[in-house]
């Protein structure tokens, strides 16, 4: 029986029971495979090509692809992100080798969309503010006025796809207007949630809370900066769930800093651990950050090796995977 060559890692922050679970259902669903985990961390160019040369499967969260590393790698034919985010594959060098990209597909949805309800809830209800008084016993009603109805404001969406769906259906309860900016939006899903699909300038100007709910790409990353924060209305709010450098962090610092933007509320920052920048918005009294864990869950961490197994044994077996990201790719295998 013919062996196949997978590698797994760069994957920091992702449990050990996680890495573990991976490495056994990929075992027990692909008998003919030569598993390799190397290492939780990204590596260097040079070091991915020398410890993966002979891959064929290449699953990982987050490790960067370049030229050099789909030309060295001869036998590589696919990327698997095990998540939704699919950055460092480089979709575009990836099709030029042949390479095929597929993420986790929809295994997070609904817990990305429940965690930025509550980043914006407590925005809105300055959560922060009120429990940090209490802490240092102040006991004060009135703390964290002016609050706004929240029924009174306008939620942006930077990002009309899958998440940012969800979140404008959990959305409708609270009788909020909801607007979005995608120049792929689905315009029938749209008025059947009664968002507006509106430009990125007017989502600026007219929104309370932005939140993020798009992928990063070379259109996307560093959208969110001092230009664009300075159309914003004052006192803005700004969620992001999506990736960290779609935002640039030392613009949105000096907006949080100056009260342009009056709350940020991060489960994604641009560099993961946090560096010297990251940490000062982290320090921030008008600050919630969160640790890369909307996606969290019993059942989508379930999901996430599950459907990431499957597009590994379809590949392998010669099958489409269900989640391919670049399917102009399979005319050219």
């Amino acid at each position: 029986m013919e062996r196949h060559n997978v590698y797994f890692g760069g994957v920091p922050g992702m449990s050990q029971s996680q890495i573990m679970d991976m490495e056994r259902e990929l075992k027990k669903e692909i008998p003919n495979i030569n598993y390799t985990f190397f290492g939780e961390e990204v590596l260097s160019s040079e070091e991915f090509i020398q410890r993966c040369h002979d891959a064929e499967i290449i699953i990982t969260w987050d490790q960067i692809m370049d030229e050099k590393i789909y030309s060295s790698l001869k036998n590589l034919k696919a990327y698997c992100a095990a998540s939704i985010g699919y950055d460092g594959a480089n979709v575009e060098l990836a099709e030029k080798y042949k390479v095929i990209v597929t993420n986790a597909g929809n295994y997070c949805i609904e817990e990305v969309a429940t965690h930025t309800i509550a980043l914006i809830l407590a925005c809105n209800r300055k959560l922060k503010l009120m429990n940090e008084s209490v802490m240092r016993g102040i006991w004060n009603s009135g703390i964290g006025d002016p609050i706004k109805r929240f029924s009174e404001t306008t939620v942006g969406l930077y990002g009309f796809g899958a998440i940012g769906q969800k979140v404008a259906e959990c959305l409708k309860v609270f009788g909020c207007k909801v607007i979005a900016t995608d120049p792929f939006a689905n315009l029938e899903k749209a008025r059947s949630l009664n968002v507006e699909i509106v430009d990125l300038e007017s989502l600026a100007r007219e929104s309370d809370y932005i939140s993020i709910h798009a992928p990063l790409l070379e259109s996307t990353k560093y959208t969110f900066n001092r230009e664009l924060f300075n159309i914003m209305k004052d006192s803005v709010c700004i969620i992001n769930t999506s990736r960290g450098k779609i935002i640039k962090l030392e613009d949105l610092y000096e907006a949080l800093h100056n009260g342009k933007v009056s709350f940020v509320a991060l489960d994604v920052l641009e560099n993961e651990p946090p560096m010297e920048l990251e940490k000062k918005i982290i320090e921030h009294p008008n600050a919630i950050v969160t640790p890369h864990a909307a996606f969290s869950s019993t059942a989508a961490s379930r999901d996430q090796i599950a459907n990431t197994v499957q597009c590994v044994k379809k590949i392998i077996n010669g099958e489409l995977p269900d989640f391919i990201v670049n399917p102009s790719v399979i005319n050219k295998l």
